[in-house]
């Protein structure tokens, strides 16, 4: 009974660890943007590559880690079972 009782303790901090990491994960990209950095917002012009500005880049970076989060975060839902088609 007790090891029963410490695998379902287990599998809570487990289960804690995984939302906690993914609720990190995308609070810090979702706080990168508010931090003024010539990468997210400026008032003066500093272009980067193909003559877009800077912030643009930055903006269109974060972007892409989120959605990339998405798609790694409906993968494990679904593979956890926390998803169903």
């Amino acid at each position: 009974m007790d090891s029963l009782i410490k695998q379902n303790q287990d599998n809570q901090i487990k289960e804690n660890y995984w939302i906690i990491k993914w609720i990190i994960y995308f609070c810090v990209l979702y706080f990168v943007l508010m931090i003024p950095t010539p990468l997210t917002y400026t008032k003066e012009l500093y272009l980067g590559p193909l003559g877009m500005p800077l912030f643009v880049w930055g903006w269109i970076i974060d972007n892409v880690l989120v959605i990339f989060g998405m798609f790694i975060f409906y993968a494990e839902a679904k593979r956890r079972g926390l998803i169903e088609d």
